[in-house]
């Protein structure tokens, strides 16, 4: 569909009358609406022959904010300092700068977002530098082998990675947005396998929550499962 062809259509919603609409059928037209926002943008960036992969990634943490019920969640917020973030209560990613795949997606103005700086440092200098290292770099850029290696075995398959523990799928998600080229160092505030990894990369900040292992017999078995992969990807 051409972007003049939906933008006839949601020009048609905007001059509906919505109050003497019952809220169901508000809130069916408005997410019609966001449907076709998220369309018309992506028949931007392909009239300009951008690839719509990021928009694709972004729009998978927004979607699973939503099935987690966490329907405040799943929008673009904005910051007081006028940064553009998506958060799911697990993953928190900031832009310095607004970059137009998030222009896809229904937005919360700042006085109704969340607070970002409750979320993440205001810069890396505030936090602990780690160098990444190699086996985790090999790690990251194979989750989605990982994902397919244990899938039959949990929903949920974790992994030992930043020496911490992550469910694996949901980490790909994540890095599907931030990307993992040029990923050196990896951010702390605290030590302790329950606080966040933050990650500084470019425009972009994220600060990643990672998985509570209090079983020890289920973190030995994460660790040698990780140990294996490592090894299957080196041999």
């Amino acid at each position: 569909m051409k972007v003049t062809e939906i933008d006839k259509m949601i020009k048609a919603i905007d001059g509906i009358d919505f109050n003497s609409s019952k809220d169901i059928v508000k809130t069916q037209i408005l997410e019609v609406k966001n449907m076709l926002v998220y369309e018309r943008q992506c028949a931007i960036m392909e009239e300009k022959e951008n690839k719509t992969s990021l928009l694709t990634a972004i729009k998978t943490i927004l979607s699973g904010a939503k099935l987690m019920d966490r329907e405040s969640l799943s929008t673009v917020q904005h910051s007081e300092n006028g940064k553009s973030f998506i958060c799911d209560g697990y993953v928190a990613i900031s832009w310095d700068n607004d970059i137009p795949e998030l222009k896809a997606f229904e937005q919360t103005p700042a006085e109704r977002s969340i607070k970002l700086n409750s979320i993440m440092p205001k810069s890396c200098s505030q936090a602990i530098e780690t160098v990444i290292s190699d086996d985790d770099k090999l790690i990251l850029n194979n989750l989605a082998k990982y994902v397919k290696l244990h899938k039959k075995e949990t929903a949920t398959p974790i992994i030992k990675i930043f020496n911490k523990y992550y469910d694996a799928a949901y980490l790909k998600r994540v890095f599907d947005v931030i990307g993992t080229a040029d990923m050196q160092l990896i951010y702390y505030l605290k030590q302790g396998e329950s606080y966040p990894n933050f990650i500084y990369k470019g425009n972009l900040t994220a600060a990643i929550l990672p998985c509570r292992i209090l079983n020890e017999e289920d973190r030995q078995k994460i660790e040698s499962q990780t140990l294996e992969f490592i090894k299957l990807l080196k041999f």
